[in-house]
Formats: C-alpha cells, sequence, structure tokens
C-alpha cells in the first residue's frame, strides 16, 4: 500500500461518462468546420538541409486532406481497423498527418524518435505488434527507410514498409502524391478506443504505452488551458509528435484551439531566434534543459516572447532551478501520464497534489479526479487515475498505481515534491 494514498470507498463501475465526440476524427473535423482556411502549421525554415524537401505551410484544411489521404492509403494497401503503424518521422507536417490519417482510418500510429536506430525500431515494432511502418528517405544523413526495410524482413507480422522522399528502397510504397481511390473511410473510433501508442524504456525494456482518444484529448486540454492558447496563439515546438506529449502539444493544440504552429527541427539556437522573432509574441515548447537560455532568449526578444512551455522527462529530469520568467510546466512520466503545472518567475516547480482534478472535466465527462498520487515505501512516485496510459494489450485499470521509478518526498500539506 503506498503511503499517503486514498483509497475509494467503492470503484464505481462507471466512473466516467464517456463523450464520442473526444476522438481524434471528430476534433479534425470540427476544427475543419470552423476555421478549415486557417493557417495552421509551418515547417522549419531549414528543413531542405535535413528532409527530402523544401518547407511547407499548411492550412487546416489543406493539412486535414492529407491526412485523410494517407489514412486512405494505408487502408487501400490492406491494413484493417485496430492494426498498428510505427510512424518514425522528424518535426514536419508530414508526422502529424500520418497520425492523424491513421487514427481517422480507424488504424493506431506508434510513433517513435527519429534517434530510434535499427535495432530499437525492430524492439518497438515487435513490441507493439505492428503491421507497417512508415518513414522517410533521410533525415540529415541517417537513412531511416534502409533500417525499416531491415526490421521488415526480420518480422514475418509487419506487411508493408512506406515512406516519403525520393529514392526509396526497393519494396517500401512512396507515399507522396499518393491519389486514394474509392476507400477513404474507415471505422469511425470511440472516444475510449486506443488512440495512440508510445514507447518508453523501462527496466530495459522498451514497453508500449497505450492511450485511449479521451485521454489524449485531456492532455491536450489540460495543456491548452494552463498556456492559455487560442486562436491568437502562436507556438514554435521543438519538440515531434513522437511521444504522447508532442502529440497533444503538436498535433491537438491546432484543432482544439486554432493555435498556429511553427515546427523546429534539429536544435539551432540561431534559427530558434529567427523563428521567434518573425512571430512575436509567440510561446515556445522545449525540453527543460534548454531552460537555461530562457534568459538570453528573453533578453534578445525583449518583451516579445510569450510564456515558454518547459517539458520535463522524468526520471530523465533532475530537479529543476527556478526560471528567470514565468513558464508552464510539463511533467511528463515516462510516457504514462503527463502533469501540467504553471510557475511564475523565481520559483520552483510546483508540487504534485495528492489529488488532481482535470481542469475540464466536465469537458470529458469525468466523475473522479483524473490522477491521484502517493509515494511507496521507496519513495519512489506512484500515478493512478482516469489520465493514466496502459501498458499495451492490458486491461486499463484508473484504481491500479504505476511506479514511475521517479524519486519524490513528502511535504507538510501533504503534496509531493520531485526529485
Amino acid at each position: 500500500m503506498p503511503r499517503h494514498a486514498t483509497m475509494p470507498a467503492a470503484a464505481p463501475e462507471h466512473h466516467s461518462r464517456t463523450r464520442p465526440e473526444l476522438t481524434l476524427q471528430a476534433l479534425l473535423r470540427r476544427a475543419i468546420a470552423l476555421r478549415g482556411d486557417a493557417p495552421a502549421m509551418a515547417e522549419a525554415p531549414d528543413t531542405t538541409n535535413w528532409y527530402h524537401r523544401g518547407p511547407r505551410n499548411l492550412s487546416l484544411g489543406a493539412w486535414a486532406e492529407r491526412a485523410e489521404n494517407l489514412g486512405a492509403a494505408m487502408l487501400e494497401l490492406g491494413l484493417a481497423a485496430g492494426d498498428r503503424v510505427i510512424v518514425q518521422l522528424p518535426n514536419v507536417a508530414d508526422l502529424g498527418a500520418v497520425i492523424l490519417g491513421l487514427a481517422g482510418a480507424g488504424l493506431v500510429p506508434c510513433p517513435v524518435p527519429m534517434g530510434f536506430a535499427e535495432d530499437a525500431l525492430h524492439e518497438a515494432t515487435e513490441a507493439a505488434s505492428a503491421r507497417a511502418i512508415i518513414t522517410t528517405t533521410r533525415f540529415g544523413r541517417q537513412r531511416p527507410a534502409e533500417a525499416a526495410v531491415g526490421v521488415a524482413a526480420a518480422l514475418f507480422g509487419v506487411r508493408f514498409v512506406c515512406g516519403f522522399g525520393g529514392d526509396l528502397p526497393d519494396g517500401v510504397a512512396p507515399l507522396d502524391g499518393w491519389q486514394p481511390g474509392a476507400m477513404r473511410n474507415g471505422r469511425d473510433a470511440g472516444a475510449d478506443d486506443t488512440a495512440l501508442v508510445t514507447f518508453e524504456r523501462r527496466g530495459g525494456r522498451l514497453v508500449p504505452m497505450a492511450r485511449s482518444h479521451r485521454q489524449i484529448v485531456a492532455d491536450a486540454l489540460a495543456v491548452a488551458i494552463a498556456a492559455r492558447c487560442d486562436t491568437r496563439t502562436t507556438l514554435v515546438s521543438t519538440l515531434p509528435a513522437s511521444s504522447a506529449l508532442g502529440v497533444a502539444a503538436n498535433l491537438l493544440l491546432p484543432l482544439l484551439t486554432g493555435t498556429r504552429l511553427h515546427l523546429h527541427g534539429p536544435f539551432s539556437s540561431r534559427l530558434l531566434i529567427t523563428q521567434l522573432a518573425a512571430a512575436p509574441g509567440a510561446q515556445l515548447l522545449v525540453p527543460a534543459a534548454l531552460a537555461g537560455t530562457l534568459a538570453d532568449l528573453a533578453a534578445e526578444l525583449p518583451g516579445r516572447l510569450g510564456t515558454p512551455l518547459l517539458v520535463h522527462r522524468w526520471p530523465a529530469t533532475g530537479a529543476a532551478p527556478p526560471t528567470p520568467i514565468a513558464v508552464v510546466d510539463l511533467h511528463g512520466f515516462g510516457e504514462t501520464a503527463l502533469v501540467v503545472a504553471t510557475r511564475n518567475a523565481g520559483r520552483d516547480p510546483a508540487p504534485l497534489p495528492p489529488h488532481a482534478l482535470h481542469p475540464a472535466a466536465e469537458v470529458l465527462g469525468l466523475d473522479r479526479p483524473s490522477l491521484e498520487t502517493a509515494l511507496d515505501e521507496a519513495g519512489h512516485v506512484l500515478l493512478r487515475g482516469e489520465s493514466v496510459a496502459s501498458e499495451l494489450d492490458t486491461v486499463p485499470d484508473p484504481t491500479r498505481w504505476h511506479d514511475t521509478g521517479v524519486a519524490g518526498r513528502h511535504l507538510p500539506e501533504g503534496s509531493i515534491a520531485l526529485g
């Protein structure tokens, strides 16, 4: 039993009221109806240097049409509803279009970082029992499509490898310019169906973690509310949609709020300043490891930098020092859970409360805390609740405690300080 944990008197048979419209496909349709002509996404100015083509600026409607075409392509190739697809793409519009297109076709996107070499790609593909891989001909000097072909040759269950760019290896189906046939619609997913599978390293093993549509929408709503995102917001994102947090911030914020997204590729401080200067008041999504650069950015862009969003990836993250300006802290506990909190200049990160109600609980139909926290006897942070992901192919159980492996300590008021 974790210390300072409060157990419910009886777990309700139905602890949430499912809203079927809380799916990625439904959000995409709604966003198109409201603002299909609005700008949605701009790629990094240096995209040509590390991808196979130049940068693109897309309206929400154009991005959605690309997503629908890509979902149709996978169905026409022979995948069926519920099939899982590994996606390895850099921080470009194609990544978001693929994830939304797969989800809209009733398939399950399983994004992985570009840093996954062939052995890690093999491990992820096998762990997810993926039926296909979508990647690119090049990322800088890397040749991801060649690695994907090697994985497919070694794993019998992989039926297709698809890729963007020219000079693709033999056997890789090209996705650029795909013209869909009659099959354009897959099965509409429900809010509690699996929307996303991402991967965390635990005990030397790559563990696939599954999130429902409702859970990933809840993550995005929490970010949007804390960061006060709306149609006037521009977000410059250094974080690709290869994690649950990346999907919530890069894909769902534009759909939910009309936020305009500017993508940043391989990190370049010079280019980042250029992108921020071109969008006065833009908010920056950046790893917490770069928090030390915020003072320089604020000095370089006086009065022109919006509230940054700092990404803490626990357990790799260390203790976070105070920042010179106000920030939004996004605490990712592996791929298990996301905790969002605001922080004023000069303050330490907020501790974890014992019970957290989602700020949009009514929208989500939640009637219990979205997250509960506790410490075990070893001083490790435990999490449970509606917003906590489940290991793939296990039955979700919001009453089950998950050991994050993150050290914590109790504070007098009952909350938990990290690190």
